[in-house]
């Protein structure tokens, strides 16, 4: 196994949440983009939106948000390559 496989299932699953709560923690734009996800979610289910509809709704606020998540791998990959000099 190489050094940077996990060890089981589960500690790969705690460093993915560990990963999310620092996106949360560290990114507005982020946390903005669930609030509206949830709010779009609801606002879905009041009008009566199909199921394909629905799936349709998660499956393009999940691709946004994890566009979201590279966006912020590739800052903070590039602040620390410049070491902050553009941010």
């Amino acid at each position: 196994m190489s050094k940077y496989g996990g060890k089981n299932f589960f500690s790969s699953v705690n460093f993915a949440f560990r990963g999310l709560k620092l996106v949360v923690k560290s990114q507005k734009n982020f946390r903005r983009q669930i609030f509206s996800g949830i709010f779009i979610l609801i606002l879905a289910w009041i009008l009566k939106f199909s199921y394909i509809e629905y799936c349709i709704l998660l499956l393009v606020i999940s691709f946004i948000l994890v566009c979201e998540m590279f966006n912020s791998v590739f800052e903070f990959t590039l602040d620390a390559y410049t070491k902050n000099k553009y941010s």
